[in-house]
């Protein structure tokens, strides 16, 4: 399914396999995940720092932070902006006949 987190275990799984050699399809299709997804931690597990052995001695939430760290909020520079700006549009809105159009 798009969009989904694998599992730590699976994750574990599929470090342990790449350990051993196996092909980053042969471990799509034995962990029942796509390739792309499959290349993508493969991918991030060889270029961390630690490297799959390193990750393999990892506990699960250590690991998962490693592997799904999160979006930081609002990294957008218009974000920024607005929140540069949001005082004085507050200021113009609450002036009489003035609407959030206008501003």
């Amino acid at each position: 399914m798009a969009g989904t987190i694998i599992d730590m275990s699976r994750i574990k799984q599929l470090l342990q396999l790449k350990k051993a050699g196996v092909s980053n399809r042969q471990i799509a299709r034995d962990l029942k995940m796509s390739r792309d997804k499959a290349n993508e931690y493969v991918s991030r597990a060889e270029n961390d720092p630690l490297g799959i052995d390193g990750l393999l001695k990892l506990d699960a939430p250590v690991l998962e932070r490693r592997f799904h760290p999160g979006n930081p909020a609002y990294s957008d520079n218009r974000m920024d902006t607005f929140l540069r700006l949001l005082p004085d549009f507050v200021e113009q809105l609450s002036h009489k006949h003035v609407t959030r159009q206008l501003v």
